[in-house]
């Protein structure tokens, strides 16, 4: 689980951005299925619940429909 947010906290010193800054959560990936792993970013950003009404899935496929785009 550290390594989670160690990800996390790194792609925010990456951003140049505080947790303070992330107005929405949302997960994608097996392991976003796991609810002690929802609640410790939950925690992590001072309580923020996930954002369980985006499909994740979709949001993936989306993106790389994006990235797919970009890169023709």
């Amino acid at each position: 689980m550290r390594s989670t947010i160690e990800s996390v906290e790194g792609a925010l010193f990456d951003a140049n951005m505080d947790k303070d800054h992330i107005d929405d959560l949302v997960m994608v990936g097996g392991s976003s299925r796991i609810p002690f792993i929802q609640e410790t970013l939950a925690n992590f950003f001072k309580g923020k619940e996930l954002k369980k009404t985006i499909l994740a899935d979709e949001i993936v496929a989306y993106g790389a429909a994006v990235q797919a785009a970009i890169e023709d």
